[in-house]
């Protein structure tokens, strides 16, 4: 995917031989903190009927390899929003602001927003999902297995419910212990993100663990992962697979064969299964329109 730079604060969008234009509002902010203001950006669909809603959550190694880039994979959300759904790419807290639950805080206090803001901008508050890559995915699996929890609320836009109704999980980490190589580092990202190293804080690291939480009421996941990545283990995405399940949600795996740590995911074939996963949990109809 290419990177699009928007340096408007609202644009519309209109590709050849696309009926409905999509609009794109850039730089709200939904959580104000000492160091910095966090923003979120909308791809709102035409028409007037609420859109249920996609949270996209960029991954960037929790900071690792500098600040997320969340219009980095503009291309992709405005096709989502074409799909008929409003997209929310958001921003969260990273390593050297803040460590964990700050970015999952963030994470809520964004959705919390959203749903406050429900019909200002178009969207269903009632149909949500959160769709990561990587330390993105790791956010979203969080937002699914927390959802129905004070826990990690933080301080930001309460009252609204920050549950979502359906996670796409891209490549994401989830027991940092048992991701070996590099990661045991204690300056690796897992380190910096709980606070310590790893080894040290296994008790941090099980907090920070979204299989920790998970329960009945869980939401519906859909888990991909490239087995040749070389980043975030593949066992990292079965782990949560089976966890769910043990539990009795409703989780689905799809092994993307010979992929790497995102590369081979943009391909058509895959995102259809995405947006069939999306359409049959958000109720958007072949029309785009939402559903009963």
């Amino acid at each position: 995917m290419n990177d699009q730079p928007w340096d408007s604060e609202i644009v519309t969008v209109i590709s050849p031989g696309q009926d409905d234009a999509v609009q794109v509002m850039t730089n709200i902010p939904f959580a104000v903190f000492p160091s910095r203001t966090l923003h979120l950006h909308l791809f709102r669909p035409g028409g007037d009927s609420p859109k249920p809603l996609v949270v996209w959550i960029q991954g960037c190694a929790f900071g690792a390899f500098g600040p997320q880039q969340p219009l980095g994979s503009a291309e992709l959300l405005l096709d989502i929003a074409r799909r008929g759904y409003v997209v929310a790419t958001i921003e969260h807290r990273i390593i050297g602001e803040a460590i964990f639950p700050a970015l999952i805080q963030d994470a809520k206090a964004a959705v919390r927003f959203l749903r406050a803001h429900a019909k200002e901008y178009g969207i269903d508050p009632a149909k949500v999902a959160a769709w990561g890559t990587s330390s993105g995915a790791y956010v979203a699996s969080f937002l699914g297995t927390t959802g129905g929890m004070t826990l990690f609320d933080g301080e930001h836009n309460l009252g609204p419910s920050s549950a979502v109704q359906a996670v796409v999980d891209w490549y994401g980490p989830t027991d940092f212990l048992q991701m070996g190589g590099n990661h045991n580092d204690p300056g690796s990202s897992e380190s910096l993100i709980v606070g310590g190293a790893i080894q040290e804080n296994p008790d941090a690291v099980r907090r920070a663990n979204p299989i920790t939480y998970v329960g009945p009421g869980m939401p519906p996941f859909l888990i991909m992962h490239g087995t040749e990545d070389p980043l975030v283990p593949y066992s990292q995405s079965t782990l949560l697979y089976q966890a769910l399940r043990a539990s009795g949600q409703s989780a689905s795996m799809v092994r993307v064969q010979n992929a790497g740590h995102g590369s081979g995911f943009y391909h058509s074939h895959i995102l259809q299964i995405v947006y069939d996963f999306l359409d049959q949990h958000l109720g958007v109809s072949q029309g785009g329109e939402s559903g009963v």
